[in-house]
C-alpha cells in the first residue's frame, strides 16, 4: 500500500508527535480525525510496528515512533529545502530567512552580521533569533532556522559546522574574593572551589566537555548551581559570594562589585561556529559564510596576544 511512504504521512506523524493528541493534530493538519487515525494504522501495518501508544493517559511515542519521527522531520525539511534550493538558484528565496545566535555571543558580532545583511540583502526578510546551541540544533533539524551562530560542539548528526574563532572563558568573582587579587587565574584554582556554571543541556560546551577538561586537569570544582543565563550566574556571584564560569560577553555591561579574571593556562576556552543543515543552494547562507570567513580569518595567527589584539580590532 505504501511503496515508499508518501510525504503527507511523514507530515501526519510529525504533527501527532508534536501535539501528542490526535484531535489537535487533525485540526492542525485539516484532516478529519477518523481519516487520520485510519491512515496511521495503515502506516503501522505497513511498517510492522506501532508508532504511537494510546491509552487513558494520552498518546505516547514508542521507540519505533521516536526513530520514525526524527527521520520524518528530516524528510520534511529536505523536501522544503529542495523547493527553496530551486528558488534560491533563481534568487527567489520565499519567506523569512532565520539565523539563530547563542545569547552567550559578543553582541558586537551580531551588529556586524546585521550590517552585512542590510548591505548584501537589503530586500530579504532576515530574522535573528536568540536561542542556546542545543535549541538551535533542534530548530535547524526541524527547518525552523536556516543557520545558527553556536558555541561548539554541536552533537546532532546531519548538521554542518564551521569554526569561526576561539575565546577564553572567564572567571567572575566578587571583588572581595580571595582569587580577585590575582591578575590571572589557573584551572587549578578551581579545585574544590564553589562554582556556578551554565547548563550543559542547553550549551554542551559547559556539560560533558567541561567535565572532561576538569578530569584531564585532575581537579574537582564544587558545582553549586547550573544557571540558565549568564545574568543568573552573576546574580549568584553578587548574592552568594561565589565564583562563576562565563563567556567573555558576561563582562558587558560592567557589574558593580564583580571582577573578571582570564585563565592564564589556556585550558578553558569556547569555540564559536556557524551551523547549518548541509549545502542547500541558499544565496543568503553562501553570502553569510563568506562574510564570516573573511571577518575571522585574521584570528588564525600564532601569537595569543596578537590573536586577541586582532580579534578586538574586528570590533
Amino acid at each position: 500500500m505504501f511503496p515508499g511512504v508518501e510525504l503527507r504521512l511523514y507530515r501526519y506523524v510529525a504533527a501527532i508527535a508534536e501535539e501528542l493528541n490526535f484531535t489537535r493534530a487533525s485540526a492542525k493538519l485539516h484532516v478529519a480525525q477518523p481519516a487520520l487515525s485510519r491512515q496511521i494504522r495503515q502506516l503501522e501495518d505497513y511498517l510492522g510496528t506501532k508508532l504511537f501508544e494510546r491509552d487513558h493517559r494520552g498518546v505516547r511515542l514508542t521507540p519505533a515512533g521516536e526513530a520514525f519521527t526524527a527521520e520524518a522531520r528530516l524528510t520534511l525539511f529536505h523536501a522544503q529545502r529542495a523547493v527553496e534550493g530551486a528558488r534560491a538558484a533563481k534568487g527567489q528565496h520565499k519567506g523569512p530567512w532565520r539565523l539563530g545566535y547563542s545569547p552567550l555571543l559578543d553582541r558586537r558580532i551580531l551588529a556586524k552580521v546585521r550590517q552585512h545583511f542590510s548591505t548584501a540583502h537589503p530586500s530579504a526578510d532576515i530574522q535573528l533569533a536568540s536561542s542556546y546551541t542545543s535549541e538551535q540544533a533542534d530548530a535547524l533539524l526541524r527547518g525552523k532556522l536556516q543557520a545558527g551562530l553556536v558555541i561548539l560542539p554541536v552533537r546532532e548528526e546531519g548538521l554542518a559546522c564551521e569554526r569561526l574563532y576561539r575565546e577564553g572563558l572567564m572567571l567572575a568573582l566578587p571583588e572581595q574574593h580571595a582569587l580577585a587579587s590575582k591578575p590571572t587565574v589557573e584551572i587549578s584554582d578551581l579545585d574544590r572551589l564553589p562554582l556556578v556554571v551554565l547548563r550543559g543541556d542547553i550549551e554542551p560546551r559547559f556539560g560533558e566537555d567541561l567535565k572532561r577538561i576538569f578530569g584531564v586537569a585532575r581537579i574537582q570544582p564544587r558545582v553549586l548551581q547550573e544557571a540558565t543565563t549568564q545574568a543568573e550566574a552573576l546574580d549568584f556571584v553578587s548574592d552568594a559570594g561565589v565564583a562563576a564560569l562565563t563567556m567573555p560577553s558576561a563582562r558587558y555591561p560592567p557589574h558593580d562589585g564583580i571582577v573578571f579574571r582570564e585563565f592564564g593556562d589556556g585550558f578553558l576556552t569556547a569555540q564559536v561556529g556557524l551551523a547549518y543543515l548541509g549545502e542547500n543552494g541558499s544565496v543568503i547562507l553562501a553570502s553569510l559564510r563568506q562574510f564570516l570567513v573573511e571577518t575571522f580569518k585574521p584570528l588564525g595567527v600564532r601569537s595569543k596576544h596578537d590573536r586577541q589584539a586582532r580579534q578586538m580590532a574586528l570590533f
